[in-house]
């Protein structure tokens, strides 16, 4: 029993070495997806201290994987107009969560030039919907237009429209 509590006592040692080197809690942070750093933040009181789980530079990297440079760009430049801004002690963390909450879609290179919406499910996935019309010559599609009433039939091409459809697993 007393090599049991020996082993569990050098077990404990170590976590607490780990945990009370911050650089060492701030690398595995680096890895940690947003969900998984806000429930860090409730595990301890001394890692709420340092501030690991709040890095500015971590949550802006978080918000660029996710909603892309452009968009974070203009949404630090709309909030740098507001004037009656509260400052907070993570402002990156409270960017990432007001644009997840507002479901803003991450750039797409596929993206369809009529934009039809957008939703999130639960915060889970999140999905934006886009037309893109086809008119090249190999969509296009030959149907008949009108009948007259001699019986006379006319036909011409129409073009073909994609819907595309961008999922994102947003685990939010």
């Amino acid at each position: 029993i007393c090599s049991l509590a020996e082993e569990e006592q050098r077990r404990c040692d170590v976590m607490r070495n780990v945990t009370d080197t911050p650089k060492l809690v701030q690398r595995i942070a680096s890895f940690l997806d947003p969900s998984s750093l806000c429930r860090c933040l409730c595990v301890a009181k001394s890692w709420s201290k340092q501030n690991i789980f709040q890095d500015q530079d971590l949550w802006l990297n978080h918000c660029i994987k996710r909603f892309g440079a452009t968009a974070v760009r203009k949404w630090q430049d709309f909030e740098d107009d507001e004037d009656d801004k509260q400052k907070s002690a993570s402002p990156n963390l409270d960017l990432y969560c007001r644009m997840a909450e507002r479901n803003v879609k991450p750039p797409c290179s596929l993206e369809g030039s009529a934009f039809m919406g957008g939703s999130s499910l639960d915060g889970l996935v999140s999905g934006w919907v886009t037309l893109m019309e086809r008119s090249n010559g190999e969509t296009s599609r030959s149907v008949m237009l009108n009948q007259s009433s001699e019986g006379k039939r006319s036909y011409g091409p129409i073009p073909v429209v994609e819907l595309r459809i961008l999922l994102q697993n947003t685990g939010f």
